[in-house]
Formats: structure tokens, sequence, C-alpha cells
């Protein structure tokens, strides 16, 4: 119920956004409570009829809804939601019109956003140049924008002529069209006295590549049961249920550990609640995406939504994830001072460790040492390097945002841990603790490098060699 008083909360505040923005729209009448988490709106309807359900579209009303959306640009309002079902022409025995004109009304959106980024605005002019030219072909379309927004505002939003920031209702319609986008950017190029920006990449999450991994793991849980002679259904039928509820309860520690390591490494004032359920997002994002990329985009959005500014966001993520990478470093210098190099966990030929490190050394001195590649790297790496250092001096001064954000990452690395004890508890296995850390710290490392989305395949492999290989 929280999230439905958030969303009564957000309607009001975009209605009385676009009513003093001077845009026609539904009247917000009352609000009145209906449950401890929960609220009513009372909105006033507009009445006339969506563009998408008349015979005939004049250049009038085309140009009156450029003209609306152009109030709602000038207020850095986004509707995020301009179809023809939003778009609402009002006609003489409708209401009072200016001038005896028709004209275009627009509907309330629960998706619209205040304050909004010149991105979201030329995705709000990319929908609605796709809407009219769906009723009314590219030509009109673009001769309407050109009389109302000009070529400049019109050029911004060809980068983002794509379905996938399109509208469902849209989406649906351009299946019938097949070509209109390209048929709308050739209009544009046509009249705009200079080249618009190549496309801007956006991307959703996919429920196909959900589908997709689903069927790879189960043919791999299939494939193994077969190639290895296990019978998995027996083994999970005799597994101790006990530990494997901890282990589910652990699973779920990690997430909080991930969420305040997150808000320790964030200047500004963040929810950790949300914080905790954007970590837990992150854990389904990597099962499609590519360890480590899908996660860290999920986190730019959530923090940006937080109202966190998309630079200070990134070097933030990036802060965030070299926190993850000294804990790591942490791990391994435990085990180098508690088992030492002639003690290694797992078998390893004697002596090849040293002169592995030695020759990596040596080559990437001899890379570096070559202009061309050292020029490369350092093109590469300042962009990054100016975005984290602001950063890293806002958070390292104050001490508390460092032992919050290290001490998550450190208790989400525990838990990891603990989560794969247990588990070789639960399925009767024995393995030290010491051992279990080794392996995991290993295995999520190779995980994060490897391109398959969230690591699938190298961290089991690491982890199934690992653990078999490591005495005790």
């Amino acid at each position: 119920m929280v999230s439905l008083r958030r969303t009564v909360e957000h309607r009001s505040l975009m209605a009385m956004a676009i009513a003093a923005a001077g845009v026609r729209t539904e009247t917000l009448v009352a609000t009145a409570p209906v449950a401890p988490d929960a609220a009513m709106l009372v909105i006033e309807d507009i009445g006339g009829r969506p563009l998408s359900e008349l015979a005939e579209v004049s250049d009038e009303l085309l140009d009156s809804a450029w003209q609306q959306v152009a109030l709602l640009q000038r207020r850095a309002v986004a509707h995020r939601c301009l179809d023809n079902v939003h778009l609402v022409a009002q006609s003489e025995s409708d209401c009072a019109t200016e001038g005896g004109r028709e004209r275009v009304d627009i509907r309330l959106t629960a998706g619209g956003v205040v304050a909004a980024d010149e991105v979201a605005l030329a995705i709000d002019r990319a929908q609605l140049l796709v809407a009219t030219g769906l009723l009314v072909g590219p030509a009109r379309a673009v001769a309407s924008a050109l009389r109302v927004v000009g070529a400049g505002a019109l050029t911004t939003a060809v980068p983002l002529l794509q379905p996938i920031v399109m509208p469902s209702a849209t989406r649906s319609a351009l299946r019938k069209e097949d070509g209109l986008i390209d048929r709308l950017r050739e209009e544009i190029l046509a009249v705009v006295p200079t080249p618009p920006a190549g496309p801007v990449k956006v991307e959703r999450f996919s429920i196909r590549a959900v589908v997709s991994t689903v069927i790879v793991i189960v043919a791999v849980v299939v494939l193994v049961s077969q190639v290895a002679g296990l019978d998995l259904w027996s083994v999970v039928r005799h597994a101790d249920w006990t530990w494997l509820a901890a282990g589910v309860a652990l699973s779920a520690a990690r997430f909080l550990g991930a969420g305040v390591g997150l808000t320790g490494f964030v200047a500004e004032r963040i929810s950790l609640r949300r914080s905790v359920l954007a970590q837990l997002a992150c854990s389904f994002v990597g099962l499609a995406a590519p360890a480590g990329v899908g996660v860290a985009a999920l986190n730019v959005r959530f923090l940006g939504k937080s109202g966190v500014p998309a630079a200070p966001a990134l070097a933030s993520i990036a802060l965030w994830q070299l926190g993850s990478l000294a804990v790591n470093v942490f791990w391994v210098l435990v085990f180098n001072l508690v088992y030492g190099i002639s003690q290694p966990l797992i078998p390893v030929p004697r002596g090849i460790g040293l002169p592995v490190i030695g020759a990596a050394v040596v080559l990437v001195l001899a890379a570096l040492a070559v202009p061309r590649v050292r020029r490369f790297v350092r093109a590469r790496v300042q962009p990054y390097l100016d975005q984290v250092r602001p950063r890293m001096a806002s958070v390292l001064t104050r001490p508390g945002r460092v032992l919050t954000g290290m001490g998550g990452l450190f208790f989400q690395s525990v838990c990891t841990v603990l989560v794969m004890a247990v588990s070789i508890r639960a399925f009767h296995g024995e393995a030290s603790l010491l051992t279990v850390t080794f392996v995991v710290v290993v295995g999520v490392a190779l995980g994060s490098a490897a391109p398959t989305p969230g690591g699938l395949g190298a961290v089991e492999a690491v982890l199934a060699a690992g653990l078999t290989a490591a005495p005790g």
C-alpha cells in the first residue's frame, strides 16, 4: 500500500506541475484518505476524443499538440507517455475554444517527471513526432514540429526516435507502420540545417533474456545429471532443510550489506530501504547482463531517481566498486598472512606462482613503455579518474561514510561466504571456513571478469573445481 500512496502523491504533483505550466489538462479536484497507507484522487475528466479516434487531424490540432508540449518543456516537465490516447481533441461542441478553433488537451499520466533532464524532454519530443506521424504521415508531422518548436528542438529528438522509448500503444501501432521512424528521420534530415547526432543507446530489461537464461540453466542441470551420473533430485531430497533455510536468510542479508555499502559511498542522503531493494533488483538484472555492467547501470539509474546528478552518481558507483575491489584484496592479503605461499589451499604446481606474476608485470611494463599504448590507456583512464577524484574527496573526508560503506561491503562479503558454507553443510559436505572463503573470493572475482551474464558458468566452474580440489 505504501507504493500506492506514493503513486497518488506523484500523480497529484504532476497534476499541479502540468496546470502550473499553463497546459490544458484534467483538473485535480480533491484528495481523500481511504486507508492508513492509501489515498484517493478526484480528477475531473477533460472530455473530448483521443486523436486516435479522429477520422482526420487538421494542422491546427497538430500545432496545438506541439504548443502544449512546448509549455511543459519550458517548465522542465516530462510527460513520458505522449501517445494518441493521452492527446485529446476538444471541439466547439466540447468547450469554448479560443477563436473557434479546435485544440488539443493532454491527459495526466502516472509516469511523468518534474525537473526533467534534457534526455527526458527529448524523449517527449520523439514520442510526439512518432504519434503525430502515425496520424498524418512524416511530412505533416515534421512540418508542424518545425512551425512550433523549431529545427533545434526537433534535431535533439532524432537520436531518440527508437521504438524502445515509445509508449506501448505507439509501439503496437508501429508494428503496422513499418519504416515510419526511418521516414521521419529522412524528413528531418531534409529540412534541418545541421545533421543530428547518432542514435542514443537505450535499453530496457528484456524478458527474453531472462527466459533464455532460465533455459540455459535447466539445460546445464540436465546435462550435468546425465554426464556426471548424478541423481540431483535425490541429492535435493536428502538435504538438511534447516541449513538451507539458514542459507536463504544469509543470502537475503547480503542485499542489506550491499545497500548499506552503497549509501556510504554516496555523499547525498538516500533511502536505505530503497537502496536494499535496488540491490535485490540488481541480482535479477545480473542474470541477463554481463557481470558488473547491468548492476552498475541499474544503480546509476537508482541514484538518479533518488536525486543524485548523473556525474556524481557515476562517480559514486565507481567508488563503490573500488571498495569491493579493496575488500577482495584484503581477503587475499589475509590468506597470504595465514597460509603463506608455501601452503596453498588449492594444490598447484610448486614454484609457478611468482614466475607467472613476474611475467605479467613485465608484460604490462613493456606495453606501457610504448608511447601509443600510454596515450591509449591515459585517454580511457583519465575521464574515469576525473569523475572519481572529487567524489572520493567528498566521501573520504567523512569517516562515518567510509566506515558505513566499507562495513556494508565486508558484511556482504562475509554473508556470501557463509551462504556457501551452510549450503555445503546442507548437502552433507565438509570444508573448512577458510577454504570456503578462499574459493568464494576467487570464484566471485573470476565471475566478475567473465563476459557471460552474471558470470554464468565461470563462477560455478571455479567454485566446483576449488571445492573439489581443496582439502578438508
